[in-house]
């Protein structure tokens, strides 16, 4: 019996059994991923907005300047790779004009700020251990 605890990420792969005596041997091999549920790290949660050129990532409330970039950054991470989606004022925020997702969905970027762009802005990264989320 092979007992593992307190398993990191790193820790995923393929093990083999190896049981030999003097009739001979015989191996077992089997897979472990360990999952690490969703986080979002604190310095990007929180509420927020970015100031114009920046990008949010902490708890406090910022202004944006009409007609300037802004973006929000969702620093979540776990194993596997979480996905991200994005909304504003509880609507799926979607690709258009002006607007761009990117570094795998953690990075929501407005090219021209409007007044249509004011809201609460919801990420949510989720994977096969759980899910988080975050408002700025």
């Amino acid at each position: 019996e092979l007992l593992l605890t307190e398993l990191h990420a790193s820790d995923s792969g393929e093990y083999v059994c190896l049981a030999t005596n003097p009739a001979g041997s015989t191996e077992q091999q089997f897979s472990i991923n360990v999952l690490v549920p969703v986080q979002i790290s604190s310095s990007g949660g929180g509420r927020g907005s970015s100031s114009s050129g920046n990008t949010a990532e902490s708890p406090a409330l910022q202004e944006v300047l009409i007609d300037m970039p802004f973006s929000l950054y969702c620093p979540a991470y776990g194993s596997p790779e979480p996905t991200i989606h994005w909304s504003k004022d509880g609507e799926p925020e979607r690709l258009r004009a002006g607007i761009d997702i990117s570094d795998s969905g953690r990075r929501l970027m407005v090219s021209n700020a409007d007044v249509n762009n004011s809201g609460d802005y919801v990420c949510l990264a989720q994977n096969e251990g759980g899910s988080s989320s975050a408002t700025y």
